[in-house]
C-alpha cells in the first residue's frame, strides 16, 4: 500500500515476497519495496543495482564493503536481497536493509571520484542519532530530502579508510559470542585482540600461577619426608601427586587445544576482516 503526505491511500500493490506476480491498481512503475519497475527488462532499479523479482536476488554484488559481518554468514553472499529476509525489511538503494520508521541496518557514505560525498545514511538504530539520506542540495553540509522519513544530517567529510572498514569488521564480531571465546581463549590475544593488556594479564600471569601450583604440588608428593612420614603426611603426598597430574592433564588435553582453536579463529577473523576491509 502506498499513502500519500496526509494518509490517505493512493495505489495497493500486490506481490509474493521476493517481488513476482506483482499487480497494481495504479500506473506507476514504482511496485516492489519501492523499486522502479522496468517492464522491458523484468528487472527493478534501486540507486546503486538492479534487482531481479524472476530470481529473487540482486543482478550485481553489493558494492558497499562494509556490510561484511563475520558473525552473520548471509552477509557473505553478495547477491542477496535484505539478507533472503524480504517480510522483515526492503532495501530500496541496494547497499543496506531499511528497516522502517527512519531506521536504516548500517550507516554508510558513497564518496565520488573526486571526493564529494553522493549518499549519506546514519544509522539510527545503533547510532542513536538521526536517519537521513538523499542527495546533496549544495547548501552547508546537509542532505535533502530525507529518505522515508526523518530530519536531514550532517554529511561525513570523506569516506571510510581500509582500516576503519578493517576495524568496524572486527568490532563486529568482537561483540558476537564466538569472538569474545576466541578472544578470551587465544594465545594471540596478546598481540591481536581487543583488550591486549588484560589478555597478556590473564595469559602469562594465570598461566605462571598454575605452573607455580603445578610445581608445588610436584614437590609435596615427591618429598622423602611427606612419603616416609606419619599416614597424614603419606595421603598429602599421594593425593598432591593426583592433584598434579589433573593439571598437566587438564592442560594437555583440554587447555592446549582450546586454546590452539580459538587462536586459529581469531587469526582467520582477522585475515577475513583485513580482506574485506579492501572492498
Amino acid at each position: 500500500m502506498r499513502t500519500a503526505y496526509n494518509g490517505a491511500v493512493e495505489a495497493t500493490f500486490t506481490s509474493l515476497p521476493f517481488g513476482d506476480a506483482q499487480t497494481t491498481d495504479n500506473a506507476d512503475a514504482y511496485h516492489y519495496a519501492g523499486l522502479d519497475h522496468d517492464t522491458e527488462a523484468n528487472s527493478d532499479h534501486a540507486q546503486f543495482r538492479q534487482y531481479s523479482s524472476t530470481q529473487g536476488r540482486w543482478l550485481s554484488p553489493d558494492p558497499y564493503g562494509g556490510s561484511y559481518d563475520f558473525s552473520n554468514p548471509q552477509s557473505m553472499n553478495r547477491y542477496a536481497y535484505v539478507e533472503d529476509n524480504p517480510t522483515a525489511s526492503v532495501d530500496p538503494l541496494g547497499l543496506a536493509r531499511y528497516l522502517g520508521n527512519g531506521c536504516w541496518e548500517d550507516s554508510f557514505g558513497i564518496q565520488n571520484s573526486d571526493g564529494s560525498i553522493s549518499l549519506y545514511v546514519s544509522d539510527w538504530c545503533n547510532g542513536g542519532g538521526d536517519s537521513a539520506g538523499g542527495y546533496f542540495d549544495g547548501g552547508p553540509g546537509y542532505w535533502s530530502p530525507p529518505l522515508f522519513g526523518g530530519p536531514s544530517a550532517p554529511a561525513p567529510s570523506n569516506g571510510q579508510t581500509q582500516q576503519q572498514k578493517q576495524q568496524d569488521c572486527l568490532n563486529k564480531v568482537n561483540n558476537t559470542p564466538d569472538g569474545k571465546f576466541y578472544n578470551f581463549w587465544s594465545l594471540a590475544s596478546p598481540l591481536i585482540g581487543p583488550n591486549r593488556v588484560d589478555s597478556a594479564i590473564e595469559d602469562f600471569g594465570g598461566t605462571g600461577l598454575k605452573y607455580l601450583a603445578y610445581k608445588g604440588l610436584l614437590q609435596v608428593a615427591n618429598s622423602p619426608t611427606m612419603l616416609e612420614g606419619s599416614n597424614a603426611q603419606f595421603v598429602t603426598a599421594v593425593l598432591s601427586g593426583a592433584a598434579a597430574e589433573g593439571i598437566h592433564v587438564v592442560a594437555k588435553e583440554v587447555v592446549l587445544p582450546v586454546a590452539l582453536a580459538a587462536t586459529a579463529g581469531q587469526l582467520t577473523v582477522h585475515a577475513g576482516c583485513a580482506i574485506a576491509s579492501h572492498f
